[in-house]
């Protein structure tokens, strides 16, 4: 017993300066700071299909002029060099063929990064592939 008490007041010490030094901590904890807002990316470009031809159907004579077609031809990609034609927009994308350098496809749409043209496949293909939008690569 006699051991218990010559402890005691040590233990009370001991608790007294735990406290003390944590009180002392507290102006550390009280003040946050806020994380700055992450910054916002600008919007990119969406994919947007290039409209088809619009076809007037006539039956019979039509009495006056016909109407003029605001239509313009439809716009046309140029290769630049020879150019590899993908089966999508990204050179992950197998190559279906290529474009020899001067020759030409039609545009029907781009890539939401403007990177690559969606373009008419040439022949045997058919059907739409993807070609290089970068200016050292083709021209529209």
């Amino acid at each position: 017993m006699n051991t218990h008490i010559r402890y005691t007041p040590l233990l009370i010490v001991i608790a007294l300066l735990s406290l003390a030094s944590l009180a002392c901590r507290l102006s550390e904890v009280g003040t946050a700071v806020p994380s700055p807002a992450p910054p916002t990316l600008p919007p990119f470009e969406t994919y947007t299909p290039i409209p088809s031809p619009v076809v007037i159907a006539v039956n019979g004579p039509v009495d006056g002029p016909l109407p003029n077609s605001t239509e313009s031809a439809p716009p046309i990609m140029t290769a630049r060099v020879d150019l590899n034609v993908r089966r999508g927009p990204s050179t992950q994308y197998p190559i279906l063929t290529a474009l020899r350098a001067t020759e030409q496809a039609e545009i029907v749409g781009r890539s939401p990064d403007g990177f690559w043209w969606k373009v008419i496949c040439p022949s045997p293909y058919g059907g739409e592939c993807w070609s290089s939008a970068r200016a050292e690569y083709s021209t529209a």
